[in-house]
């Protein structure tokens, strides 16, 4: 990883996801709320080791961080729910993603971990939104439309020579907590259904 991903990036995280997680802490994703808390103090922790010349603590920190509280943030939004066979297989997967990920430190199977973990949180929330409630539906478009033109953005900003291609990696889930605060707070600000269908076409 780089400096700029390690030192710069994690803040820029942090500071989202603190105020994502404060927004959310008194609605009914109190859950996801504490898992973003404490994955800015997780990032927190990144930065402060990076910038101490800790780069392989940094690495694990982060890894940690993005794949034990951010993901399963992911997870228990809208609600956690335990009940139902495809929820407990989704945090069994992230989970187990998120620790081996993390004993193994960083690496070329980091990436593939990630990206089951992130397939995963996607197919449950995509699942949710079909098999969930009309006001769980909607909070989770809100995250789908505002977290993935985020996610969206930073892969192409990541492919534009001169850009440090892990700092926008690691920024793909900017807009994931500010996408969780609008679909719990404010789900019928607008037709989220029709947006997304502006956005995709």
């Amino acid at each position: 990883m780089t400096d700029a991903s390690l030192e710069l990036a994690p803040p820029i995280l942090a500071i989202v996801a603190l105020a994502s997680g404060l927004a959310l802490l008194r609605t009914r994703s109190r859950i996801a709320g504490t898992l973003l808390l404490v994955g800015a103090a997780g990032l927190v922790a990144t930065a402060i080791l990076a910038a101490g010349g800790t780069t392989d603590g940094a690495e694990r920190a982060l890894i940690a961080t993005m794949s034990l509280t951010i993901a399963p943030a992911g997870l228990a939004y809208p609600r956690v729910r335990l009940d139902r066979a495809p929820d407990l297989c989704a945090w069994v997967a992230v989970l187990g993603a998120g620790v081996v990920a993390t004993v193994t430190g960083y690496g070329n199977e980091t990436i593939t971990f990630a990206s089951v973990s992130a397939g995963t949180v996607v197919l449950h929330a995509w699942w949710q939104a079909e098999a969930g409630e009309e006001d769980d539906t909607l909070a989770l478009l809100w995250l789908a439309l505002i977290g993935g033109t985020s996610a969206a953005a930073a892969c192409l900003a990541g492919m534009v020579p001169g850009i440090d291609g892990y700092a926008a990696a690691v920024l793909v889930p900017i807009g994931v907590g500010p996408g969780m605060v609008v679909g719990v707070r404010c789900p019928k600000v607008a037709d989220v259904r029709s947006l997304l269908v502006e956005v995709v076409v």
